[in-house]
């Protein structure tokens, strides 16, 4: 249960990171782009590359919500839109 758990943190982080993508593509800002471009890389790669080691398709439920929920958070309104 607590390498779910790690998943599902590693899912929202991942999110996290890749909302704040693809608003630093809106922006037009591409070394921000690039930069989390390559940091997202990694951990996908890692992330995917340890669940088929450990050979337990559970996991990428805990990270699929891990996904979701950092969507989520991440769609939030960003400090543009507030008025």
């Amino acid at each position: 249960m607590l390498t779910g758990l790690l998943y599902f943190c590693l899912g929202l982080v991942e999110d996290l990171i890749v909302t704040n993508y693809y608003r630093a593509i809106s922006n037009r800002r591409r070394w921000l782009a690039s930069h989390i471009s390559a940091i997202h890389t990694i951990v996908v790669v890692g992330m995917m590359a340890s669940i088929v080691i450990q050979h337990d398709l559970k996991l990428i439920l805990f990270w699929a919500a891990g996904n979701w929920l950092g969507t989520f958070l991440g769609m939030g309104k960003s400090p543009q839109t507030r008025r």
